[in-house]
């Protein structure tokens, strides 16, 4: 006879599979392809001709929206599922598969965009340093960096705090995924991040799935994140808290969005 549990409580957790590689970038084209407000930024400030880095690129979301006449923009990513698609959806692009702290690229570009959190990946700071160091070789004289960063409110990152957040992605087959994110911030200044997909397919058109991936990125604060830029030869010319222009308050915002140029 099956168990019966007296109360919720003693509900057994679900078991969540491990997320694929390709499965993450299905999930992560379908949260973040019509996504285009920093696209927007990052196109009325950029120059319309020259030679431009997508650094991170992923799926080739910015890359494609910044693509114009005069410009030539490189994506670059360490994932090769996700340079797949964006090679599919930007063909007449360059994308190359590359350690962000390992560039080799001299005096090229005119501008590297490293957005949506892509630099918050690198977990120490030697690995950061490494990585702007390498910007910073990859830029002509008078180039510019522009950056999206995250970074943990003092409130979040208090008695080691977690968030809850969650989301509801429509699958175009039908059907919705239900994106979950639990945060949790750390002493070593990191922050703890576990995704989970519940996939709910439309009825009689598959089975439920849950899948989750698990991984660390830095939790540094605007300030740190300023020393840093400092230390690789940078000085910051503009900062927002969002991309319509609010000034950045490190009390009550974790978005940071800044420009960069050499000191």
């Amino acid at each position: 006879m099956a168990k019966i549990y007296s109360s919720y409580d003693e509900e057994p957790d679900p078991v969540f599979e491990p997320l694929t590689d390709q499965e993450y970038c299905t999930f992560y084209d379908l949260e973040m392809g019509s996504y285009t407000e920093d696209g927007r930024y990052y196109d009325s400030i950029l120059r319309r001709d020259g030679n431009f880095l997508d650094l991170g690129c992923g799926t080739g979301r910015l890359t494609t929206i910044l693509n114009s006449q005069g410009r030539t923009i490189i994506g670059a990513d360490n994932s090769l599922q996700m340079l797949k698609k964006a090679t599919s959806v930007c063909p007449e692009n360059l994308f190359v598969c590359m350690d962000m702290t390992m560039m080799t690229f001299q005096g090229f570009f005119d501008a590297i965009i490293i957005g949506y959190n892509t630099l918050n990946m690198l977990t120490t700071e030697k690995k950061v340093v490494q990585c702007l160091s390498g910007c910073r070789d990859a830029l002509k004289m008078d180039g510019t960096i522009h950056l999206q960063l995250y970074t943990p409110t003092p409130d979040f990152c208090l008695s080691n705090n977690k968030s809850f957040q969650f989301q509801l992605l429509r699958q175009p087959c039908g059907g919705l995924v239900i994106k979950e994110i639990l945060k949790q911030f750390t002493a070593d200044h990191t922050v703890t991040i576990e995704e989970r997909y519940r996939v709910r397919p439309t009825p009689n058109k598959g089975k439920n799935r849950e899948l989750k991936r698990i991984y660390r990125v830095t939790g540094f604060s605007g300030k740190r994140w300023q020393t840093l830029f400092s230390r690789c030869g940078f000085t910051v010319v503009n900062s927002f808290g969002d991309f319509n222009g609010t000034i950045y308050d490190p009390r009550n915002c974790g978005n940071f969005i800044a420009q960069l140029k050499r000191s």
